[in-house]
């Protein structure tokens, strides 16, 4: 998150440092709580939904089907997380770098 964060505020001019960075961490703040909330929603769902197919397949043993189904809801979990940085990283990859002194020049052009 930190080159992101550092390659982002190298384009913003001084005098608006201090509202950019308070921006970024406004927004960092959120979204990283929109996350967490998105999955601990995923992991129940996820858990609930294995306890009811290890009980359905005949397991019996509660402590058995409570661990092994939190277990797999956690790997499930993972793997959308993967999925996202999997589709987010070569997105990544195409942000253009622009440097200060560059666009100075072009403005002074």
């Amino acid at each position: 998150m930190m080159p992101a964060s550092s390659a982002g505020m190298e384009q913003i001019p001084k005098q608006l440092s201090g509202h950019a960075s308070s921006i970024s961490n406004w927004t960092r703040n959120v979204f990283g709580s929109f996350a967490i909330a998105i999955f601990s929603s995923l992991l129940t769902t996820e858990t609930l939904k294995h306890a009811k197919h290890l009980a359905v397949g005949g397991a019996t043993d509660e402590s058995y089907i409570q661990m092994m189904s939190f277990t797999m809801s956690v790997n499930d979990v993972y793997f959308i997380a993967t999925l996202i940085v999997i589709v987010a990283l070569p997105i990544c990859l195409f942000i253009p770098k622009i440097r200060r002194n560059e666009e100075a020049q072009k403005n002074a052009a």
